[in-house]
This record gives structure tokens, sequence and C-alpha cells, in this order.
């Protein structure tokens, strides 16, 4: 199957700052490279190789002005705004924590095999729901992400990430870790370190356990650094504090991620595959600006929130933006919208925001 339009654009954008500075013969490979990855004809391929990036324009974001140095205004501009954490130098950071919803779905994702509900057959991409995760990317250019589920390469593919500091893991269900040994390019020079807690990391060693023994040289393995988190943790300017959650009767971790900015601080709290919060814990999860929250629909279930309890816990946590992950086939993204936006008016709450999450979604704190 060929690449998608959108796929093409990313290749070409990747490829266009190499290719301005690359040799001559350098600049032959990287085009026949191009040509031979999207199908495009050798002259188009030079043409959009060759093209030159337009000095650095002025961009909104959140309704402030930012200066960012960019391809041009549309896709070439998003791949790069996505990718942004390896360009530190040629794409340079806005002072924010920038978070990117990689996957809002259930464990059967969604559409689901062998469905063909309204939902599942919905023309609207915010219902393309890959297996949960979470990257987020600090001011300094710090990359960590929770969990890594099965569609984890795509998902960092399609977000254009080329940086990954630290892996945090929830628990050890195969829709949050399975796709774990695909962070094999990004750990070439070195381990990358994961965190989770006891149980987590005996299944892990469990399950991917040909990581962790003498093989012959060949295929290529995950270099992995299994860590026991400890109650705080810094990567880089980031400070991360393990949250303990209730999924169902299983003890998981929620994650609490601070950065201080110029002025202020900002925070994110993420609790996916959740039913309870203890009470132990409310303190780690109190006033954060963006909390993303297990909602995995209108209706009760023994080891997820629903949208209800999800919303009320947000409300209480005196969240300044609420967003459901987790969910799943029974309501569409515009439903779900509907119903945020309807149980916050009818209760008043002071919370600014709640919705869905979907894919793709990218969230700034400023």
């Amino acid at each position: 199957m060929g690449l998608t339009m959108r796929e093409r654009q990313a290749v070409t954008g990747e490829y266009r700052p190499r290719y301005h500075t690359a040799t001559k013969k350098g600049k032959q490979a990287l085009l026949d490279k191009l040509v031979r990855l999207t199908g495009y004809r050798q002259k188009s391929a030079v043409r959009l190789l060759a093209a030159k990036p337009p000095k650095a324009t002025a961009v909104y974001i959140d309704g402030r002005p930012v200066k960012l140095k960019s391809e041009k205004s549309g896709p070439y501009f998003w791949t790069w705004r996505l990718g942004e954490v390896s360009n530190t130098e040629e794409y340079p950071h806005t002072a924010s924590m920038k978070l990117i919803v990689l996957g809002s779905g259930t464990s059967y994702g969604i559409p689901v095999i062998g469905c063909g509900c309204l939902v599942c057959r919905s023309p609207d991409t915010r219902d393309k729901r890959m297996r949960s995760s979470l990257y987020l990317a600090g001011e300094g250019g710090e990359g960590v992400v929770i969990d890594t589920g099965p569609e984890f390469r795509l998902q960092l593919v399609r977000a254009g990430i080329r940086r990954l500091d630290a892996i945090l893991l929830t628990h050890a269900h195969a829709d949050h870790l399975h796709g774990l040994d695909d962070i094999r390019p990004l750990c070439r020079e070195h381990p990358i370190p994961v965190y989770t807690n006891q149980a987590t990391l005996k299944e892990l060693r469990e399950r991917f356990s040909y990581v962790f023994h003498e093989t012959q040289r060949g295929g290529g393995k995950p270099r992995l650094e299994p860590l026991l988190i400890p109650p705080r943790l810094n990567i880089g300017g980031l400070a991360v504090t393990p949250i303990p959650v209730k999924h169902g009767t299983l003890d998981i971790l929620g994650w609490r991620i601070d950065e201080a900015l110029p002025g202020k601080r900002v925070s994110a709290v993420y609790l996916t595959d959740t039913s309870a919060l203890p009470r132990a814990s409310r303190p780690l999860a109190n006033e954060p600006d963006v909390l993303i929250i297990d909602g995995l629909r209108m209706r009760p279930h023994e080891t997820h929130f629903s949208f209800e309890q999800a919303l009320r816990l947000g409300a209480e946590l005196k969240a300044r933006q609420v967003y459901l992950t987790h969910l799943s086939h029974d309501h569409s993204h515009q439903e779900i919208a509907a119903y945020c936006q309807a149980f916050r008016e009818n209760h008043s709450f002071e919370t600014a925001l709640m919705a869905p999450a979907f894919d793709e979604q990218e969230i700034r704190l400023v």
C-alpha cells in the first residue's frame, strides 16, 4: 500500500532541511529515496526538496503570537511543529509544555474489528481512536511518553516524534504495553529508562524476556532500563510524580507532570484506566491545568470511570481543562462533546473546558 498524501508531505518535510545542507552525492541519495518512498516523479521531487522555507513568521497559538521557523502554512508547518523536539536550533521552542494525544481509544481500538456500528463507520477522523497513549514535550525539548500500546510505532510516526527521554507505564495490560519493542530506533545511542511500579516491572520482564537475555547479534532489541518509580522524578525540566489509582481491583499508576515556565508553573495529570482515585492520592492530582482522564462510556463499568464519574472528579480536583480518554465505540466524538458541554452547564462547574480527547490532538500549557 502506498503512502497517503499526508505521509508523503511528512517525509518531504523531513528530508527538505537535510537536502539543503547535503553534498551533491547526499542530495542525490535523498532524492532517490524520496522518489522510491513516495512515488513522486523525479522533477516533482527535485522541486519539492529544493524549495526554500520562508523567513520566520508570526503564528498564533492559543491566541498568543509566537515566532516559529516553518516550511509554510499547512501540512509542512504542522509536520515541523510536532517534530520540533528534535530540532531545537532550527525550530525553536515556545515557552510551553506540549501534550500530544497519541491515542484516545479503549483496548479494542476504534473502529473495532468486525463492527459495523455508526461510530466504527464514522467519516469523522476524531472517531478513529488508537489505543490510549500520551506524549509530553517540555519547554527544553524533553520528550516523555505515557504507555506504549500496539499502535505505538504508527503513533510516533504520525506525530513526527524523534526524541524520547523516558517512558512512563501505567500498568501492564496489552493495550498499554505491547508496542514497547518499537522504541528500537530511538534507543540506538543509549538505553531508555522505563518507570513504573513493581507489578508492571515484573510483567515487563516476563513478556519481553528476550530483551534481557544474551542472544545472537542481528534482528535488534530495544535497549531498556526498567526502573521502579521513586515518589518524585526529574526528567530535564519536567517534574514527574506517580499517582496510585485503582483499575478495578488492580493497583496501577496515573501521572502528574509539572514544569516551571517564566513567571508560572504548569501541570498536567493523566489518569487512564481508572475506576477510583484513593483519598491519599488526591493531593497529588489537585488543581492541574489539564486533566486527561479515563471516561469509557456513558454507562457504568466495573474497571473504568463513566463520563459522569470522570467529569465530576475533574471538577472536584479543580482542573482548568478536562479531557476524556480511553473512549469506547458507544458514542461519537460529537455526542461526547455535547454531553460534556451540557454536563458542565447543568452543574455550573468552574472548570473552563470539558471535552473528549481525540487522536493527534495537541494541547499547549502556557
